[in-house]
């Protein structure tokens, strides 16, 4: 493996990539079969997003353990022992028969074993990379990772139009065992810092340390309120989309390519605009999308093409601030990347899911308040990017001397 000071290898990135399509493909793939898996089961709408919120419990609180414990035995052998878990789910999906509560208990599973992909993903570029090369991996990161969202929803509404919704846990199984094979031969250990011991109390004490420090922290707030965002809105296009607008699963999964490609747009746009701008302006291109996006969904009637236009808008949101946040987050923590990954991967997974319920339940009920949650989310982020950016103090300062002025 090159130095991560002096070089830029492109095997690292490459290994990234394909660990983290694991995750990616346990959320996005199965999101054009909610309606049907509710039809079929006969749950409600609000209950149905427990499919959704079940995996990303399981992926959050698994990383609190990947994390140090990638840290102390290495990437390796945590990415197996996380894929045969992540089967283990699939298998118990697939035997859930009719019982909504047993399948909920498979995603959990499913989720537990993906959090070692997601930890383990950045965690192999924080080995393998600093400073601008690090933003550099994770722009071509989030951009090349885009496509699994592309792809796996087109083919979740394939594979749900010909033979059902239980038959994409099939699918993800064989892809998963196709993952070990291919990484037993071509994963090699990325870690070079030395190994520390796992003890629990030590590892609660780091996680401590790490949350105590806001400058370590901060950057994950974009992460944790850009995923809510997405999260929220992939769980509840469907409805609005099938079941009201009468399109089918296979070509609402076709038209979700349109908004993943907004994202690789944005993650392509934000290397650029962070190296010759600044790192914050990414962060402010991201919150306008998002402010466009909200104010177009309440200006238009309820219909395809505002919902995908608006849907596109966050994901090109998505592209400007996820990989920018990430590469903050992770520029000056190299040394205890496990444990600061995992810590705001499990805030951001829980986040996620113990608010996206509540929020589809209680607001998100039509497309112009969907509308109006983007515009929530769009204060949220720019404030917070104007008050890091030292913008607002700026601003104040000047405001404060034309005051004297005119005095």
């Amino acid at each position: 493996m090159s130095s991560p000071e002096t070089s830029f290898s492109i095997k690292p990135l490459l290994l990234a990539m394909l660990i983290v399509t694991t995750a990616q493909a346990g959320v996005t793939i199965y999101i054009p079969a909610l309606p049907q898996i509710a039809q079929q089961l006969a749950v409600t709408p609000s209950h149905i997003q427990w499919l959704v919120t079940s995996f990303l419990i399981g992926l959050g609180l698994s990383q609190l353990v990947y994390g140090p414990w990638s840290d102390a035995i290495g990437r390796r052998r945590v990415f197996f022992i996380g894929q045969i878990i992540y089967l283990l789910g699939c298998g118990l999906c697939l035997l859930s028969g009719s019982s909504f509560w047993l399948l909920i208990m498979g995603r959990i599973l499913q989720g537990a074993g993906a959090g070692s992909a997601s930890v383990l993903a950045r965690c192999v570029l924080s080995d393998s990379y600093r400073g601008h090369h690090l933003a550099k991996a994770m722009s071509w990161f989030a951009m090349s990772a885009s496509f699994t969202p592309v792809i796996s929803p087109v083919l979740g509404g394939w594979i749900t139009d010909a033979w059902g919704w239980r038959a994409i846990f099939g699918c993800v199984s064989l892809y998963l065992l196709a993952l070990v094979a291919i990484g037993f031969w071509y994963f090699e250990e990325t870690m070079q810092a030395e190994a520390r011991p796992f003890r629990v109390k030590d590892v609660l004490l780091r996680y401590r340390e790490v949350l105590g420090e806001y400058k370590t922290m901060s950057p994950a707030v974009y992460i944790w309120l850009i995923y809510l965002t997405m999260v929220v809105s992939m769980t509840i296009l469907p409805f609005f989309i099938q079941q009201e607008l009468g399109v089918s699963a296979g070509h609402f999964g076709e038209l979700m390519v349109i908004p993943a490609l907004g994202m690789c747009l944005g993650s392509l746009l934000a290397v650029h605009l962070r190296r010759w701008f600044g790192e914050f302006t990414p962060l402010f291109m991201g919150s306008v999308m998002l402010g466009v996006s909200g104010i177009w969904l309440i200006a238009t009637p309820q219909a395809l093409v505002p919902l995908i236009g608006g849907y596109t808008c966050v994901m090109l949101a998505m592209g400007f601030i996820f990989p920018t946040a990430t590469s903050l987050l992770l520029e000056h923590n190299s040394h205890r990347s496990g444990v600061v990954v995992a810590l705001s991967g499990t805030i951001q997974m829980l986040v996620s899911g113990g608010l996206t319920g509540i929020i589809i339940e209680y607001w998100v009920a039509d497309q112009g308040k969907l509308g109006g949650f983007y515009l929530l989310m769009m204060l949220l982020i720019l404030g917070l990017a104007l008050y890091q950016s030292r913008a607002l103090s700026a601003l104040y300062r000047l405001l404060l001397s034309t005051s004297r002025v005119q005095a």
